[in-house]
């Protein structure tokens, strides 16, 4: 018998973000027993649509990429979803399949599938902004963050794109975080980079790492690389983590924009953080998979509150608050 508790989650998943045909291969990525739980559910839910479901279990990988089956399948798949604490949203192998539907349910999500309050036409309406949103990133030379805790920072993105990660998928090659994750994701152009950013919110992207700040975390950065890192203890961990990693874990990855508006903005410190509407996070280390030419071991997203975002000069947010693309 299927999990009541889930059940309205999981069609959520397979009539609204998905539209499940007949037809279509389908690979459920799953690591515990718990993935294995959702899986099956919404394994059914899928073959009842017509769709060729495999559910594939793995041991965690000790690097960033699929196992070498797994990362074949990828391409011969119209769509893959994992779950668990591994997310392949960020590496080679989901880059090499250009036309897979990938998405990612991480644990948070899954213990957030019981939500009533999160219908169809929130997640489109979501989608809609996403998508916009992405356009107006796409078509900047340049964005500027601050803010009142001491952010100014300047990211040059000419020429990059405004990637919508959205749970609403529609078209090959989409990518997002289901159910209720969104945000627009852009690697700026690597190396150009300068000024200072107060990480204020959260940190998510590596376990080591992830955590609701309790005190900022200042980057002062030039050439696009963190040329010093202050605060208080936690800034300090920071630094001994980041130093573990190669250099490029000291660069920025991405600039990151939350779409979400019916999130609280009540921390979690987990993933979800990063969609809050009116939210910007920087993320150091990897994005090849975003449209950048740098590769890391990690990819580490700083969230900062109370921002004010503009593009090519034109108010995005201001203290926190979302004033739309135009």
């Amino acid at each position: 018998m299927y999990p009541m508790e889930i059940i309205n989650g999981v069609k959520l998943i397979t009539e609204t973000c998905f539209t499940v045909k007949g037809g279509e291969k389908i690979m459920l990525v799953a690591f515990e027993e718990e993935d294995l739980r959702i899986a099956s559910v919404l394994a059914a839910e899928m073959k009842a649509a017509g769709a060729e479901v495999a559910i594939i279990v793995v041991e965690p990988p000790r690097g960033i990429e699929p196992p070498s089956f797994v990362a074949e399948a990828m391409k011969k798949v119209d769509i893959c979803i994992s779950f668990g604490q591994i997310d392949y949203g960020h590496t080679l192998a989901r880059k090499e399949a250009p036309s897979l539907q990938y998405a990612y349910m991480p644990p948070v999500m899954r213990r957030s599938l019981g939500r009533s309050d999160i219908l169809p036409e929130d997640l489109l309406e979501i989608a809609r902004r996403t998508e916009r949103l992405a356009e107006a990133v796409s078509n900047a030379k340049e964005a500027r963050i601050s803010s009142p805790s001491g952010t100014d920072l300047l990211l040059n993105l000419e020429g990059r794109r405004g990637i919508p990660i959205h749970p609403i998928f529609r078209k090959p090659g989409h990518l997002a975080i289901i159910p209720f994750y969104a945000e627009v994701a852009c690697a700026p152009v690597e190396g150009e980079a300068s000024g200072i950013y107060v990480a204020n919110g959260s940190i998510w992207g590596h376990e080591s790492l992830e955590r609701v700040l309790q005190e900022p975390v200042v980057w002062y950065v030039e050439n696009g690389k963190v040329l010093k890192l202050t605060g208080g203890r936690e800034a300090e961990e920071v630094k001994e983590i980041l130093s573990g990693f190669d250099e490029n874990a000291w660069s920025i990855g991405e600039l990151g924009i939350g779409t979400n508006h019916k999130l609280s903005s009540r921390l979690t410190g987990t993933k979800l953080d990063d969609a809050i509407l009116g939210t910007v996070h920087l993320a150091l280390g990897r994005n090849v998979a975003l449209g950048g030419t740098q590769w890391s071991q990690i990819h580490a997203d700083f969230l900062a509150m109370g921002v004010q975002l503009e593009l090519d000069g034109k108010t995005i947010i201001k203290n926190g608050r979302y004033f739309g693309e135009a």
